[in-house]
């Protein structure tokens, strides 16, 4: 801090021919505001610290919770599993999930938000918004047919077949997800100058949700599939869906 900062602390420099010890007071109506304040920039960045921190401590234990649900099967994994492959004490663990419901919320809820920016990614570049969709196809298509991330979203589906409680989260992530890819398709092809009927809109976005959702099991039955001939006919179809 240069010393014309620090004459307000303790330290400050004496000021007056007579080397008086007394502080500089604040400019006429400025009440010392808009000076640089460390105590406020140093409990900012303690609060950005532990925020990231928690953000990574939570990343830590959804991957283990993944792992361990692709190699046991999310009913055979015991928290006390998740816990020991996070290498966290059931403490740190519980503090950020309070069970495995919990973590599966996460894991979906971060899925929706990975898939929705992928195209708000392409969307801030400008230009056409179903052709920026549509570019964001090559990524969406390549993480649902990664074997591991399908096994992952099998695994959370076959859960909620029979759970009520996981069925009633998934659907709700599932309803905000559809409802956000309506108002990018209805934005996208009104631009256009397309048909946007809200039933017709909400049938499209059904279709495109039911194919990427069938890659994760196609994932499973053919994982030797040529994934980029897969992604051209997959960019066509959604171009055809988007934009008919």
């Amino acid at each position: 801090m240069s010393g014309e900062a620090g004459n307000g602390g303790l330290g400050g420099r004496a000021t007056g021919e007579a080397g008086d010890q007394t502080a500089r007071r604040p400019e006429a109506g400025g009440n010392g505001r808009g000076k640089a304040n460390p105590g406020r920039c140093v409990v900012g960045a303690v609060r950005r610290w532990a925020q990231e921190r928690a953000e990574a401590r939570r990343e830590q234990v959804l991957a283990a919770a993944e792992e361990c649900f692709r190699d046991h099967g999310f009913h055979s994994t015991s928290m006390s599993q998740i816990c020991k492959c996070a290498q966290m004490s059931p403490g740190h663990v519980y503090h950020y999930f309070e069970n495995k419901e919990d973590i599966i919320r996460a894991i979906v809820q971060l899925d929706m938000e990975d898939t929705l920016d992928l195209i708000r990614e392409q969307e801030n570049w400008g230009g056409d918004l179903l052709e920026a969709m549509l570019i964001s196809v090559d990524q969406g298509v390549e993480r649902m047919s990664d074997p591991a991330k399908a096994a992952i979203t099998l695994e959370v589906i076959s859960e909620a077949a029979h759970n009520p409680r996981v069925a009633e989260m998934v659907r709700k992530i599932d309803e905000q997800f559809r409802r956000e890819l309506v108002q990018l398709l209805r934005r996208g092809r009104g631009a256009r100058g397309l048909g946007t009927d809200e039933s017709d809109l909400a049938a499209r976005v059904e279709v495109m949700s039911a194919i990427f959702g069938g890659l994760a099991m196609r994932a499973v039955s053919n994982p030797k599939s040529d994934l980029s001939v897969l992604t051209r006919v997959v960019r066509d179809t959604l171009d055809h869906i988007s934009s008919s």
